[in-house]
Order: C-alpha cells, then structure tokens, then sequence
C-alpha cells in the first residue's frame, strides 16, 4: 500500500497539519518515494529512489524550459486591475506568505500593465513605464530597472476593449504551496497600427519552492512601434544580476510566441535535506536512492524538509512498501591483516556488504569454539561464514586472515668517517635484516638516510619503520662520527751533525710517519734524518686509518750557515729621532765571514743600496732582510729577517679639573700629545693605571706623571683643587671658628667678598690669612645662611655660592 502526506514545520519542525496530495501544481514541493517492490531469492536487494522537487537558495536560479501545461486559468481570476487604464502599476497587493527572491524576502507585489511585476512595491509610483531596447540585466532605464518578473515584458495597452483584454490576479492552493497566478488574457498591442494583435500569458509564484513559472499561451510582434521589443527574464533589485531564457532577451527579438513554458528554480545552496527511515522509524540513509535487503514485509519512508531563507521549514514523507525474502545472507568477503600481539577479533565484524545475518557457523572451527579469531593460537587462512536458508539456498562468505610480521628497523651500527669521504647511505650500517621505508631523525641534508660528511653534523641518527597497520614501529640508531682532516703545521727544520731534525706541530688523536728517519711523536720531533734527503711526512687519523694527509720537506742545505737575529727590544728616541736614556741604535750582526759571503739588506722591502757588510745598524724602525750568498763558489744561500720598533715618550701633559676650580667634589682628567703611546698615568707618585681620569681627589695640589708603558719618556703636571666649608661655628672653642677657602698654600691670588642675605659687603677677605670670624662693625652675626663671591685676579673665573653660620 503506497501512501503519501504531508507535514508543515516552523522553524522546530512541529507538525502543524496533514493533508493527502495526488495532484499539485508543478512548482509545489513534492516527494514521490517509488512503486512498492518485492525481492525474491534471486533477488534480495532493491534500490529504492525518492523524486522531489530539487531547490536550493535564492543566490542563483536555473532556467529550463518547460512542456506548454498551464495548470490555472488565464480568465476569470478572482482580482482584475489596469481594465481600461494602460501604462499603470496596480495597487500594492499583500502575499499571505513569504516569498524569496535573489536573497531577499518579500511579502507584497505590484503588477504591471505592460507584463511585469515588482518585488519592491512603491504606491505612489503608478507610472509603469513602456519604452525600452536595452537587455536584462538593466537598471537605467525604469522601464526595466523597476521591475523584477518579465512575462512577457512588452508595450500592450489594456485600454483597448474590442479584444476583450483581462489582467488580474487570485491566490490559488492551500500552504505549503500557495501560488500568486498573474494572467493576461488578450490584451492589445499598443498603437493603431499594432493593436489588432493581443497577447495572452501568465506568471505564477510558488510559496515554500520560490518557483517562478511563465506561460505564454500567445505573443506576435509588431516592429511598427517600440520595435517590437519584449523580454522574459528575472532580474535583482539594484538591475545588476539577471536570468533570461535563450533567445528571450531584448536583443534577440523581435519574435513570436506560441504555447512556450519557462520555469526559474533556485539552485544556490540545497535547502533540503532527503531522508530514509524504516519501520522502527531508525534512519537508515540521506541520499535520493538507498538500497534495502529485508526479509520480511517491511514499509520505508522517506522524508524531505525544505527550509525557506526566513527559516521556515515544510516537511513532505512518502512510504513504500518492499515484499522481503526470507534469505540467508551471510554477507561479503573480507579480509583481516592482523599483528601476531593483536587482542582477538571477531571475523563476524570483518564481513562485508549488506548487515550478515547472525548465527551462522565458521569453518574451519577456531578455538574459540566462536567466531573470535585468537592470533597468539589461530593459524592464518581462509575462514567461511555460513548461514543455513529455509526457503532459499544456503549463503557463505570468507574472510581471509593474514598475520603480519612486526617492523624490523635491524640492530645499532656505528660509523667513523673522514670529513673527505664521499656520502654513505646510513641504511648499510644498521646490523641484522632491517625492513626497507623506514624514516631518518635527525633529517639529513640529502632528505633521505645517505650521510654527507663535511656536511652533516656528527651525532645518533635514528631509524625507524612503522608497520602501517597497527602493529606498532621499530627503530635503531646508527652512531655517527665524522673526523676532520689531519693537519701538520709549523714545520721547520734543523742541521746536526752529518743529519737534520724536522719539527712540526698537529693534532689530537694524529698518528705521524716518514719515508725517513725516526719520529718521536712525543715531542713531534723527526730526527737522524741524512743530508740531502727530503722526507714525506704522513698524518693519519688514529679514528679513521683512510683520513690522511702528506706533506713533503725539502732537505735543508746543512753545508751553509743558518742566520737567526734576536729581536730587539722597542728603541725609545726622542722628538728628533735619537735614542735616549743612554740607548743606542740596535746592531743587526749576521756573524758571517765577509771574505766568504757577500750581502743584501734591505728594510721593508727597499734595498738600502749601501748595506753590504755582514752587520748593519738599525737606525730606523721596521723590518730589515739580509740575504746572504756564498762567494766562493757552491748553491749556499740564505736570507734572515727581523723586526725593530721604535717608541717615543710624550711631547705633552695638560690637567683640567671636571667640576671647575672652586668645585670641592672634582675630577682630574689627564691629556697627552705627541709620542707613540700607550700611556699610563700616576697621581702623586701612586701606583700608575690606563685611564687618564684620577676621581673625586682631594682639595689641595695634585701632581700626575705620564709615562709610555714602554718606559718611554716620562712628563709631569700639577693642578690645584680648592674648596670652601659649607659652615663655621664661630663659639672660640677652636673648631671651625674662622670661614676661609680650603685648600694647600698654594691658593691662587684672588678676592674673596661676604655678603648678608640682602646683599649687604659685611667682609673682604684674605684668602691666605685667618678668614672671617662673623663679626661686623664689632657685632656678632646671626646664625643664617651668608653668601660669598670669589674672583681670580687674573679674570679667569668667578664663583658664587653660600655657607651657613651656627651658634
């Protein structure tokens, strides 16, 4: 028994009514879930498949056209407008429902004498304007720009009653699926020359779909007025987005209509959701189509919900019932990868296709005496599930167990090798039989396992396989030690009697060999080594015996002497150039017999063409070379180098003080010119230090003394800091009885003045006698605070300040 019905939910989906529906208008929702089915033996499964109206969002709309099948009238609805009147909007017309519209949602219309309706209803605006030639979509001109709904869109004028012209409008159907029918019943083209042809056409609204549909029964043309121009279409608000069927918009005309149906179905987003339940009301699928075994008499419903863009929801179920077979089903073949430390498992769940019946028996039997498979005692193999039929033959399946061997990452290694040595792949160092795809942790430069030396950093190096399956990982690290390169260094060589010894310096963990004479690695010394002989040094790595180095030693000519100066100690001259302190100029002495060697010297680099004995006195700073050459025949030749430096004393030593002269908290800073430097300082013969600032000295004369701390030139200053007392108590208790300045018997000539607070002279002082005893004119003076000014004689500077008296 196939039945149908209908639920209508807001926004909780709560049922507000039901109503049988076997004929509805086409753009209505609608939900048909298919003819009853019977399975059989052979047959255990059917497809069921709903048909609904498929709608989405009003963002977008597809067009389609639609078989000529007008399901209302285009005469006699209940709400005639414009009869008589051409041009005009009608009165605004209120929707008992919402209708969505591009986004929007709309509750009132106007339609249109000249085959339009509008969404944005304006009751003063009564002008429904009439010429155009522009295309949708179009929002200059208001011909186009103020309507929404083209159907057809085109110069008629309802005025002329001959034709017997209807336009009006009725509410037809009951919700969820109430329709706005608009019709035109033979209304003339306007003109005298065109109106003896009428038009005659429809546009309908759907509630709940958002469906728009256009029906024009009949519609020629006249290119005698307007050129004939018309337009079926949809267009937005602002006139920016708009759908026209092909071949309907302005620029494709003129043409003539007959019997032509559009429908505008919104087809943004869905705004349904389709669902299966079964008889227990348990749902059982979401798409259009599902696929059902019963095996028995079972009813399925499927359910739509369409929710409106104001958030109304209509829900439409339909039933089918399917005739079930009573079959055994014993499912499909599976396929089980288990870890041999895998808890047991049931091969029931390992089944596929349609739910397996249950009770079946296992084949071989496993030990659980179930159809739990145990990997620590079960072997692997193919397992059949069978379920015994009543009426239809007995159904089998196999589910087929493999045990997979666990990850094998191998066993630690370790690797030493030299920084030079071409990449090696860290993979071939593990031990045992590691499995292949594992990963490196640490990455490596080369994004795989092949180690870089010189590149890559020493370290561990991890490698790690992952089973994949659940059977957990493995890993195993390889050690990695990469050596750098052995160096030698600072060779130099020495000749002995009847051999020559090789020094050289290198590094930790360094091995050392020679084709010649015998290494003492302790003291890196190459000895007995014969004349003439050149050796090859070998540096090998105690690490890694392929990390090696050579170098080859020219033997030494031992047969010509061997030139070594001393360096000497840096020459302190003065401003002229001439050694001081009973220095003199350094004599360079080769110790060569003259009548035997003739000589070159030269000082950084210029051969001092004077210069040709076997010494030479170094009279200015840098480096000399004297090269030396036998002069009685043989390949004896030699050169020696050596450094002289000169240093100059200062030229001279200024002091300042940093608070000024009368400051009694100063600095002295210490400033030097001329010489060579560096320079230490000394403050009255103290220990000398590197800075030139001595801090907060004392009141009185300081002596500084500057030096080169080559003990090079010594210069020396002196300063006086003075201060004055910032009170006296003048009570002849022998304390503190007298204000003077404060400093050594070397205060300057200066004028010292003391005045009361109102700037009255109460005394001129001598700085170098007693000072003031606070009396003026034979009176003792108040304790308060008095002011003084000291002035330097020579005009050099001015201090002003105060003190206080105390009684």
């Amino acid at each position: 028994m196939k039945t149908y019905t209908l639920k209508l939910a807001i926004t909780t989906s709560f049922l507000l009514c039901f109503f049988a529906v076997y004929s509805q208008a086409p753009g209505c929702p609608n939900l048909d879930a298919g003819p009853d089915q019977i399975t059989d033996c052979n047959n255990l499964c059917v497809d069921l498949t709903a048909s609904f109206l498929e709608t989405g969002i009003t963002t977008s709309y597809e067009i389609a056209s639609v078989p000529y099948a007008p399901s209302f009238p285009y005469t006699g609805l209940a709400n005639p407008i414009s009869l008589g009147v051409d041009d005009i909007w009608s009165d605004v017309i209120d929707l008992p429902f919402n209708f969505c519209f591009f986004g929007d949602t709309y509750n009132q219309i106007q339609v249109g004498s000249n085959g339009v309706i509008r969404l944005e209803v304006n009751a003063l605006d009564r002008d429904n304007e009439w010429q155009f030639n522009e295309d949708l979509p179009e929002n200059m001109n208001p011909t186009l720009g103020e309507a929404n709904i083209f159907g057809v869109a085109h110069d008629i004028d309802p005025s002329i009653l001959s034709t017997s012209p209807e336009i009006g409008w009725e509410l037809l159907g009951t919700s969820p699926c109430r329709t706005l029918v608009v019709s035109y019943s033979s209304v003339a083209h306007f003109s005298a020359s065109c109106n003896s042809l009428t038009s005659t056409f429809q546009m309908v609204l759907y509630e709940t779909t958002n469906v728009i549909e256009v029906y024009v029964e009949d519609k020629p043309f006249c290119t005698s007025w307007n050129n004939g121009n018309a337009v079926i279409g949809i267009q937005n608000n602002p006139g920016t987005v708009a759908f026209v069927p092909p071949g309907r918009n302005t620029s494709d005309g003129p043409f003539d209509i007959s019997n032509e149906a559009w429908r505008f179905t919104p087809n943004g987003n869905p705004n349904y959701e389709i669902s299966w339940f079964d008889s227990l009301g348990m749902e059982i699928g979401d798409t259009s189509t599902i696929s059902v075994c019963p095996n028995t008499n079972t009813t399925y419903t499927a359910e739509i919900v369409y929710t409106n863009c104001d958030g109304e929801q209509i829900t439409l179920t339909d039933d089918v019932t399917v005739t079930g077979t009573d079959s055994p089903n014993a499912g499909e073949d599976g396929f089980l990868d288990i870890c041999p430390t895998s808890p047991p498992i049931d091969l029931y769940t390992q089944l596929t296709g349609i739910t397996p019946t249950i009770g079946g028996t296992w084949t071989p039997p496993l030990a659980s005496g179930t159809g739990v498979f145990d990997p620590a005692v079960d072997p692997p193999g193919v397992y059949t599930y069978t379920v015994t039929g009543t009426n239809c033959p007995d159904d089998s399946a196999n589910v087929t167990v493999t045990l997979i061997s666990a990850p094998n990452a191998g066993e630690p290694g370790a690797l030493d090798v030299c920084e030079t040595d071409v990449p090696i792949d860290l993979f071939t160092i593990l031990g045992g039989t590691p499995d292949t795809g594992g990963t490196w942790s640490p990455t490596l430069s080369s994004g795989t396992g092949v180690f870089t030396p010189g590149t890559d950093p020493n370290g561990v190096y991890t490698y790690t396989i992952d089973s994949g399956n659940g059977c957990g990982n493995d890993s195993a690290e390889v050690t990695v030690q990469a050596v750098s390169l052995p160096t030698i260094s600072a060779i130099t060589t020495q000749c002995s009697n009847g051999t020559y010894e090789i020094t050289y310096q290198t590094g930790a963990n360094i091995s050392v060999t020679a084709s010649s004479g015998t290494v003492d690695m302790t003291n890196n010394i190459i000895f007995d080594i014969p004349f003439d002989t050149d050796v090859v040094i070998t540096a090998t790595s105690s690490i890694v015996s392929t990390c090696s180095i050579t170098e080859t030693v020219s033997a030494p000519d031992c047969f010509c002497p061997q030139v070594v100066f001393d360096t000497p100690s840096p020459i302190c001259i003065d401003e002229t150039g001439e050694p001081v302190n009973g220095e003199s100029f350094p004599v360079l002495e080769t110790n060569l017999d003259p009548s035997l060697f003739s000589f070159v010297w030269s000082l950084d680099g210029v051969i001092i063409p004077t210069a040709t004995a076997s010494s030479f006195i170094a009279e200015n700073p840098g480096e000399y070379l004297v090269e030396y050459t036998s002069s009685t025949g043989g390949t004896c030749f030699g050169e020696a180098s050596v450094i002289v430096a000169f240093t100059e004393g200062p030229e001279s030593l200024s002091l300042s003080l940093t608070n000024g002269l009368f400051s009694s908290e100063n600095d002295i800073i210490a400033a030097v010119t001329g010489g060579s430097g560096p320079y230490e300082f000394s403050l009255d013969n103290g220990f000398y230090q590197d800075s030139n600032l001595f801090p907060n000295v004392s009141l009185g004369t300081h002596t500084v003394t500057v030096r080169n701390t080559d003990g090079c030139g010594e210069l020396t200053a002196t300063i006086l800091v003075i201060g004055f007392p910032a009170f006296f108590t003048p009570n002849n208790d022998g304390f503190n009885d007298f204000w003077n300045v404060i400093s050594d018997n070397n205060v300057p000539d200066m004028e010292l003045f003391i005045f009361d607070r109102y700037g009255r002279l109460l005394a001129q002082i001598d700085p170098n006698g007693q000072g003031w005893d606070g009396i003026y004119n034979g009176i003792p003076m108040p304790g308060t605070d008095y002011w003084f000014v000291a002035e330097l004689k020579d005009g050099s500077e001015t201090y002003r300040s105060h003190f206080t008296l105390r009684r």
